[in-house]
């Protein structure tokens, strides 16, 4: 995790092949498409985690934070950006009471900064809508009491003109099933009936 989240590469490899010392990797911060790209790899860690597993980092609030600002604002494609919400979804599906700070400043903060803000570019709105969308996904599938603050944040949306229409599209994702929330997935899955939501 180091690797990833701290861009210490010489982690990855003991022995004769070692990585050099003064080389970096840093995937949810400002680099190259490619380093970015990468967000699909660290995905594919995260998704069968056990709910029991604690994410090796000293600040997964912090760590949480960084995502989702990366996410909105510095991914540059659908594989980047699905890849960090994904990410999300997950830890927040698995270890809600974990973050419960990150839920707080992306509830508190980031929505109201990112998309109530209509001096925000319409493409940015939209962008942090579906994240939110992911988000709300991971606490509606645990059955987590702050899903409800969540889904009517989306659903407040659906009224704004500029953004209603991909507030409604997250909301129907919300109860569409994915690949990624299962419990083949190990995914902590409390909602039998999507018109819970």
């Amino acid at each position: 995790m180091d690797a990833v989240f701290h861009g210490k590469l010489s982690r990855l490899a003991d022995g004769y092949q070692k990585l050099p010392s003064d080389k970096s990797l840093y995937i949810f911060e400002e680099s190259s498409d490619a380093r970015k790209n990468l967000a699909a790899l660290v995905e594919a860690v995260f998704i069968p985690l056990h709910s029991e597993i604690r994410i090796p980092v000293s600040d997964i609030n912090k760590l949480m934070q960084n995502i989702l600002l990366w996410s909105v604002r510095q991914a540059n494609n659908d594989l980047q950006r699905d890849a960090a919400w994904h990410i999300l979804s997950i830890i927040v599906n698995k270890r809600a009471n974990d973050v419960l700070q990150f839920l707080s400043y992306a509830r508190e903060t980031v929505w109201p900064t990112e998309v109530l803000d209509t001096t925000k570019s319409t493409s940015s709105r939209h962008t942090t809508v579906r994240a939110f969308a992911w988000l709300t996904k991971g606490l509606v599938i645990k059955g987590h009491p702050l899903s409800v603050s969540f889904r009517d944040a989306l659903f407040e949306a659906v009224q704004d003109e500029e953004i209603g229409w991909t507030a409604a599209k997250a909301i129907g994702g919300i109860v569409a099933t994915d690949n990624i929330l299962t419990k083949k997935n190990r995914a902590t899955v409390k909602v039998k009936n999507p018109l819970q939501v």
